[in-house]
């Protein structure tokens, strides 16, 4: 499980194309967990797929969250048993575990729309490094349709639902190295809004009030965090770290940034917190194995993530100063990836 947690992680954190800077590469669009890791697919920060169908066992369900704002969490998992990622859907309390895509490649990095009625997410049909798409379908896992035409992948969508934020190679003379894109909500018209020859950005989130994008870059060495103007003007580094940083997430108003790193001289990922401009950075889990792929929920008031802490990949929840940990899913396949429905 740790095998695919650290892939898996790294891989999303790159997604669309590039080797990670440290991490280990994940799908066009991927988070990355291990300290070193190896160029991924378009969109991927989940923990790849077990090659070994898992049998299905009832999630653990967790007391019901006090506060979160409601809503459902969607998340990625091998648990279907056909060696392939897919997206899943279950209650805030881990309840009513649901299968959304049963696709014959790899789904991962799913988004919730802003009004949350549909589900963005980056799939590979092929075993191949650059035939990652996006793809969008409605909150049930019907209506799926390809978005994308050209490699992508970890897909986000502006506050107002007309834009997407993505990660591509489409138009670099250096592939799987990804550069940041916005799109119209149907794909089309897509904008370059970095341009570092041979440089990783990625992980791209529009702020709530879709002035700012934060997202992950190893311009100046290593993987760090930055943020810049929606237009990708006035690019501002956050975090200044030797470890790695990545997988940025906005609170819901725009005050803080939660975000996974290996710092602290440890050597797995944990998930941290800090203000909008960088200052007062906080870790929120201690943990001698991964913690990752944090996501706000709707209220502010707590974080869903991935951890290995129980000798697999599953999702929790905790408060968020780090307090009330609760585990949501028990399962003996790799489950990642969390998004909680606004």
């Amino acid at each position: 499980m740790k095998r695919v947690v650290a892939l898996g992680v790294l891989m999303l954190a790159i997604s669309g194309c590039a080797a990670a800077p440290t991490p280990t590469p994940v799908p066009p669009t991927a988070t990355s967990v291990p300290p070193t890791a190896t160029s991924v697919p378009p969109t991927a920060t989940p923990v790849p797929p077990t090659a070994t169908p898992v049998p299905k066992a009832t999630p653990t369900r967790a007391p019901t969250p006090n506060g979160g704002g409601g809503g459902k969490i969607i998340f990625t998992s091998d648990r279907g048993g056909s060696g392939n990622t897919d997206i899943y859907v279950m209650n805030a309390d881990g309840s009513n575990v649901t299968q959304l895509t049963k696709n014959p490649g790899t789904s991962m990095v799913p988004r919730w729309s802003p009004d949350g009625k549909r589900i963005l997410f980056s799939a590979r049909a092929e075993n191949k490094p650059f035939a990652w798409r996006v793809f969008v379908m409605n909150a049930d896992g019907s209506g799926q349709k390809q978005v994308t035409d050209f490699s992508s992948a970890w897909a986000h969508w502006s506050p107002d639902g007309k834009k997407l934020v993505m990660n591509s190679d489409r138009d670099l003379t250096t592939p799987d190295v990804p550069e940041i894109y916005v799109t119209d909500s149907d794909g089309s018209n897509p904008v370059r809004l970095t341009d570092l020859p041979k440089i990783v950005d990625a992980q791209a989130i529009w702020s709530p009030d879709g002035k700012r994008i934060v997202f992950m870059s190893n311009r100046d060495g290593n993987p760090e965090i930055y943020v810049m103007h929606a237009d990708g003007s006035n690019v501002t580094r956050l975090t200044n770290h030797s470890a790695i940083d990545q997988n940025p997430r906005w609170s819901p108003d725009g005050k803080k940034i939660v975000f996974q790193s290996i710092r602290n001289g440890a050597s797995n990922s944990e998930i941290y917190v800090m203000d909008a401009d960088g200052s007062n950075v906080k870790r929120l889990t201690d943990h001698p194995t991964h913690d990752l792929n944090p996501a706000w929920s709707p209220d502010g008031t707590r974080i869903a993530f991935t951890s290995l802490r129980d000798g697999n990949s599953e999702i929790y929840l905790m408060n968020v100063d780090g307090s009330n940990l609760k585990r949501l899913t028990n399962n003996p396949a790799a489950e990642s990836m969390p998004d909680w429905q606004p």
